[in-house]
Order: structure tokens, then sequence, then C-alpha cells
């Protein structure tokens, strides 16, 4: 272990390599004194030390030092807004924690006049028996039209190729037939477990989610959540999920990011 590299100062542009986020962001998170950084000569520069850094990256998401600007908000309101694109990165641990995320959207959007599209990485059977086992009646959805279930391989990953402009023609093909049967409030929600299988187009995961946000603009009444299993994605993915999206749901709290 050498103390001396941990303890060697970086420049922003280093420390933002390191981080694997822009250097926008390391600004916005040394001004909320998320992360410490040091101010050398008269133009008052930030110096990162390495061991900062990775003691930041290392911090687990939803912990009660969380690691970003975040703010509660109220669910509400959240349903009421479209200011912003309704665009949610979910986090968890196991099923149990997934589903009690999941279950609250799911109900607003099993009423009448609303729809669902899951798109289940996990295989169809166990997909169901989770809907069942949270008191789903999956059949019943699926007959009403209430609710599409598509695996990865036949919607992120056709082909076994991630392309992201087929991706948002998939969307958009969906929201609109939702639309033309009268359907006003859309909820859409992806297990994001496809993008660790290396197949050709998974780097440009959160490029695609960055690029969702200004679609989403066009379309308040749909709200994304996508899940992400903390137990799969590295630390690293996890950062560049929340620095693509708006809004995090961790356990029961919707958290906003506070852009500076």
């Amino acid at each position: 272990w050498n103390v001396e590299n941990d303890l060697e100062l970086l420049t922003i542009e280093e420390a933002a390599n390191l981080l694997k986020v822009s250097k926008a962001t390391l600004r916005r998170w040394t001004d909320n004194n998320l992360l410490p950084c040091q101010r050398i000569g008269p133009r008052k520069e930030r110096r990162f030390q390495r061991i900062d850094l990775i003691q930041f990256l290392s911090n687990k998401l939803g912990s009660q030092t969380f690691p970003l600007p975040l703010s509660k908000l109220d669910k509400s309101s959240f349903y009421e807004s479209s200011m912003e694109p309704n665009h949610i990165s979910s986090y968890y641990n196991n099923t149990i924690e997934q589903w009690k995320i999941l279950t609250p959207f799911l109900l607003e959007h099993s009423q009448p006049n609303a729809h669902i599209i899951y798109l289940h990485h996990s295989d169809k059977t166990t997909i169901k028996k989770q809907f069942d086992q949270n008191k789903f009646d999956i059949k019943t959805l699926i007959n009403n039209h209430t609710l599409e279930l598509y695996h990865s391989n036949d919607s992120y990953l056709i082909n076994d190729v991630f392309i992201a402009n087929r991706m948002f023609e998939f969307w958009q093909e969906k929201i609109s037939a939702a639309q033309s049967n009268g359907i006003n409030k859309i909820f859409l929600t992806g297990e994001m477990g496809w993008a660790l299988q290396e197949k050709p187009g998974c780097e440009h995961l959160h490029a695609y989610e960055a690029q969702l946000n200004k679609l989403l603009h066009t379309f308040p009444e749909v709200t994304v959540l996508c899940q992400y299993s903390l137990a799969e994605f590295s630390t690293q993915d996890i950062l560049e999920s929340v620095c693509t999206h708006p809004y995090l749901q961790v356990k029961d709290q919707l958290l906003k990011i506070t852009h500076q």
C-alpha cells in the first residue's frame, strides 16, 4: 500500500477520469461539500487526493452518507409535474427490495386508462411468479391489455445487439399505441441486467439513458423506471446511472437530483 500515492493531488480532469464523470459533476459535488477538495494557486483551482476519490467511489448507494446532492421529492407532486421527464433509476439488493419499489408504480398504473410495459431480463416463469407473489393478477392484467411483458431479447437485445435508435422507436411505437387506445398514464419499466452480457452496443447504455430524457420531455404522461441490481452492477455503473437520471428510487424514498 503506497500512502504517498494515495495522498497525491490530482487535477479536476484526472479526478473526473478516475470517477468516470464530467468535470461539471465534480464541481457540483465539491460545491455541495459531498466530495473534499483542496484549492490551490491564485485561481483557487481544485485538487483531489486519490484516497478521497477512492473512498467516495466505494460508498454504498443508499447508505446514511448518500454520496449525491439529493433532496426528497413528494410523490404527489412528482406524478402531477410535467416540468421534467419522469425518468427514474431504482436500486435494490434483492427481489424483496425490487418489488417494494415496483409495487406502488404498478398499483398506480393498474387502474383504468393506464398501461404498463414491463421488460424483464429474468425468465418468463420467474417474472410471472413474482407478479403473483406480490398480489398482482397477471393473467387479468394481460387479458385486459393493461400489462405487456417483453423479454430483454425481444426488446433491448433483438438479434443479440443493442441499438439505441431501435429502442427509441420501440418505446415511441408502444406509447403511441397506448395513446390511440385512450390511455392517459403509461408506466415503462425494465430490468437492466441485460446490459451486463457484453453484447454489441451494451457499452452505450448510459448514453442511451441520457438521450431517453430528451424523448420523455415530449411524453409527460409517461413514467419510466430503470431497475438496477446493486448485487450485479459495479459501483462505476451505478454512479453513471445516477448521473443520467433526474430521479432516483432507493428503498421507500423517491429522490430528485439537485442540479446546480
